[in-house]
């Protein structure tokens, strides 16, 4: 019996790779010879020394930094990290938000015109004027959820979550930092949405209290941020993030907006949405 053996193919190398690998080992080789005589020539000074004295050890500790109960240069980074990421994509970030919650505005607008009227504490009051707040306090909780869930499930995909383990921050200023970065883009969209609503003139938006907008605002901001915090700590992937969205991030929302809508202050005598016009 002949027994036929196969040579496994040969991969041949360029010349190309070949000259650089050449180049490369050459460089480097040319590098650990000047190292060599660099390191040669100041031991010959009479002044050097391998180890540091008691001395400069001590004034090296001093010029280690000191932080205090808080990091305030790290977590400023981690903020404005939180920031840059989702300003580098503000095409799905934010336009899209605010382009999503204006077709809304459009639909429900082309649907119910100045039919719409809302009866009880809310008499007199338009529906489509009582809906725009809705829908901006609903860009908010999307996009405060989706900065933080995204950033860190993420920094687990690819393996970046070192970025800010390793610096010296607690679990309390990564958490001021995430959430943080929630904030700002929840209330980034929400403006845009309320200036392309009222210039648009799908609804009117004058202000009539500015402190329950900015505490209802920053408050849901904060919440849902905080719940995508969790989402994205407890999701190995984004399958298990959908799971967080469509059983926990939908229900509090809704709760969190019609509280927003009720718990605001009276106004001629009916409870209004945040923002009412006098």
């Amino acid at each position: 019996m002949i027994h036929v053996i196969r040579s496994a193919p040969r991969y041949r190398i360029s010349s190309e790779t070949k000259h650089n690998m050449q180049r490369r080992l050459s460089t480097g080789f040319l590098h650990i010879v000047v190292n060599c005589i660099s390191l040669w020539t100041k031991a010959r000074q009479p002044n050097f020394r391998m180890t540091d004295t008691a001395a400069d050890q001590t004034s090296a500790h001093r010029l280690v930094r000191q932080y205090g109960k808080m990091n305030g240069l790290g977590l400023w980074t981690l903020f404005k990290r939180e920031i840059g990421r989702f300003l580098k994509v503000w095409m799905q970030t934010v336009f899209a938000p605010v382009v999503t919650t204006l077709l809304f505005m459009t639909v429900f607008k082309l649907a119910f015109g100045e039919r719409g009227r809302l009866t009880g504490d809310f008499e007199g009051l338009s529906y489509i004027e009582f809906l725009a707040p809705g829908l901006i306090v609903m860009a908010i909780l999307q996009n405060a959820f989706q900065n933080t869930s995204s950033s860190l499930v993420q920094a687990k995909f690819n393996s970046t979550y070192v970025d800010f383990l390793m610096p010296p921050l607690s679990p309390m200023e990564l958490t001021i930092g995430f959430i943080g970065g929630s904030v700002v883009r929840g209330l980034l969209v929400a403006f845009i949405s309320a200036i392309g609503i009222q210039l648009s003139g799908l609804a009117d938006l004058s202000v009539a209290h500015v402190w329950p907008i900015l505490w209802f605002s920053i408050t849901s901001a904060i919440a849902l941020g905080a719940l995508g915090a969790i989402g994205g700590i407890w999701a190995d992937k984004f399958d298990h993030l959908s799971a967080v969205t469509n059983f926990a991030h939908i229900p509090v929302g809704h709760v969190l907006r019609h509280q927003g809508h009720v718990g605001t202050l009276l106004h001629n005598g009916s409870a209004g949405p945040f923002l009412l016009h006098d």
